[in-house]
């Protein structure tokens, strides 16, 4: 007890001196060459006791510590604070830059780094390591705009040096929590490799979502890897549903670049440019879609992102006010280039974009569709294993009945152009 008593008194001293000796500095004394405060533990101290501790009393406002930094002449207006960033009477850290942005070309000062530090063995096989310092910074970036009305500056970045006797050089970084985490936002949440507006080439830089790999130390133990959900927010009351009410839609996009017009709820074809997209406007049968326009659009040029899985709001010609029931299978529209339809039977080969959620009660011109093509083609007529002709009436002795998918006919106008197309058909066992 003596010996904590007797460090207290000691702080007590130092802490009163650095008062004095901040003030000193503040009015106009010779530039600090040297740390102004340095605590230092003798060797083979075993007492478990904080070498600096700021504490406030029962009534206090005690804020903290807090650390300001400024590498030009002038002081931002609006300087944060603990009392205005935490409230009266909340202790923290808190470290501030208080150089401002440049008003002509907003690059910013840095903020004061955070840095972590612990040490590993680093080395490469067949040769001996060393100790190297492992150390982790937080940082918020100043960053450097184009346009002064930008954001994308604003980046808070974890990073780790990596030169000579820092460890990890390869910057596969891990931060591992010991059970199950959550990662929420109020607003749009993106997960990726590098934030946007880098000119450099990214197409080596993969987002990927992986289950837990779980290796195995032989072949008699069996071994287990994690599964990988995904799935969009749901409704998670326990009681009844109101009308009206929707799940989260699960979506899975191709950016493409746009050329010519692309509107929303259209469908997306190839433009003949590579990489390129635009509305679909080719009639009749089956069309080369490649997705779902979706409402973010962007200019002739520049990146569109059309759906290709998932649920999406699809446009159909005109304003008919035709109602899509929940399960209709929805189908290119033969008469529309672009456009779809609705059909309780299912969809021509080459033509089924998905299933109908269903509409509400006011018959809208846009129709909520799941784009799950496979699901709305008719099985064993799709994958042609039966024909289907429709004949009517008798067939007149010795007469020739073209069957081409459609109403059977003694002539072959409109149907086939010649009857030596049929040449390797070989029909058995017909059933009427």
């Amino acid at each position: 007890m003596q010996k904590a008593r007797d460090r207290r008194n000691i702080f007590t001293t130092l802490l009163a001196a650095l008062v004095v000796l901040s003030s000193a500095s503040a009015l106009g004394q010779a530039p600090i060459t040297a740390p102004l405060f340095n605590v230092l533990d003798f060797s083979g101290d075993t007492g478990a006791f904080p070498l600096l501790e700021v504490q406030g009393g029962q009534t206090s406002s005690t804020l903290g510590i807090e650390v300001t930094s400024q590498s030009t002449t002038t002081t931002t207006s609006n300087l944060p604070n603990l009392g205005a960033i935490m409230g009266s009477g909340f202790g923290g850290m808190s470290l501030v830059q208080t150089s401002p942005a440049n008003n002509t070309t907003g690059i910013g000062q840095g903020s004061p780094s955070f840095c972590i530090s612990g040490n590993q063995w680093s080395g490469t096989t067949g040769t001996m390591g060393s100790s190297v310092a492992a150390v982790w910074c937080l940082q918020v970036l100043g960053g450097s705009v184009s346009n002064l009305m930008d954001d994308t500056s604003d980046i808070i970045v974890w990073s780790r040096p990596s030169g000579t006797g820092y460890g990890n050089p390869t910057g596969n970084i891990t931060m591992l929590w010991p059970g199950a985490i959550n990662i929420a936002s109020n607003g749009q949440m993106t997960v990726g490799p590098t934030p946007s507006g880098l000119n450099a080439d990214a197409s080596l830089n993969l987002s990927t979502f992986t289950g837990q790999k779980n290796g195995y130390a032989n072949a008699v133990i069996a071994s287990k890897a994690g599964p990988i959900t995904i799935e969009p927010g749901q409704l998670t009351s326990t009681t009844t549903v109101a009308s009206g009410s929707t799940e989260g839609a699960l979506q899975i996009l191709q950016s493409y670049i746009a050329v010519g017009t692309t509107t929303a709820g259209r469908l997306a074809c190839p433009s003949g440019t590579p990489q390129s997209v635009t509305n679909c406007i080719t009639t009749g049968a089956a069309e080369n879609w490649v997705g779902v326009f979706n409402n973010i659009l962007g200019a002739q040029g520049v990146s569109v992102t059309p759906l290709r899985y998932g649920r999406v709001s699809i446009s159909t010609f005109g304003t008919t006010g035709v109602t899509f029931g929940n399960g209709d299978f929805v189908c290119k529209d033969d008469d529309h280039g672009g456009y779809v339809k609705n059909s309780v039977t299912p969809c021509p080969i080459g033509e089924s974009i998905g299933i109908a959620v269903g509409d509400p009660g006011t018959p809208p011109t846009t129709h909520l569709v799941d784009l799950v093509a496979e699901a709305s083609v008719s099985g064993a007529t799709a994958q042609g294993l039966i024909l289907q002709f429709l004949c009517a009436g008798k067939v007149a002795a010795s007469a020739t009945v073209y069957l081409a998918g459609q109403p059977c006919s003694i002539s072959s106008t409109g149907v086939m152009s010649n009857t030596t197309e049929h040449t390797a058909l070989s029909i058995r066992y017909v059933y009427v």
